[in-house]
């Protein structure tokens, strides 16, 4: 079962930006090598099989000149270091001639939920609820031109450790207000 913000929703509006995610990118760099690492252990993402670029297509940006594309045949992979709560990003398709499917995947290599490109707009994708998120593909079967992703962010699962300190914190804050 997943919540209504697992549902996909086109949206033309402005991109969600930094604040409420562990990790956040709008991809305003150029790494063309196929590999590159975002965030701090243990909230590290690795995006393999893609590259953050501008093609000078300003309809493949939601924001800045860059986006992570991937090319016709190729597979893009997103990989989080600590499972995902939560991903909230931007995907479009750059013509009629790419075919891409954006796939989420839980600790255990099943899929979560699947999304089709469009070229017609940006499409706002926020998987939340659904378990915890390990790996996106991002699989471009087109004969022509780029699926792409911009306005990336993700929230980290806490760790169980995590979890326990903020309960012993808040018993400890009650003791002191009744003391």
């Amino acid at each position: 079962m997943f919540t209504i913000a697992a549902l996909l929703a086109t949206v033309t509006g402005a991109p969600a930006f930094a604040g409420s995610f562990d990790v956040f990118t709008d991809f305003e760099f150029t790494d063309t090598d196929g590999f590159f690492e975002l965030g701090t252990s243990p909230n590290s993402v690795q995006f393999i099989d893609g590259e953050a670029k501008t093609i000078g297509a300003p309809l493949l940006y939601t924001s800045g000149l860059n986006a992570w594309m991937v090319d016709m045949g190729m597979t893009g992979e997103i990989i989080f270091e600590t499972p995902a709560a939560s991903v909230d990003l931007w995907y479009r398709d750059q013509s009629t001639f790419t075919t891409s499917v954006l796939t989420f995947y839980d600790t255990d290599d099943n899929i979560l939920i699947q999304f089709n490109g469009s070229v017609a707009t940006f499409q706002n994708i926020v998987v939340s609820g659904m378990g915890p998120i390990s790996r996106i593909t991002l699989e471009n079967d087109g004969m022509f031109g780029y699926a792409v992703i911009d306005d990336f962010g993700f929230t980290a699962i806490p760790a169980p450790g995590a979890l326990g300190l903020l309960g012993i914190g808040a018993i400890a804050a009650g003791r002191r207000r009744r003391a």
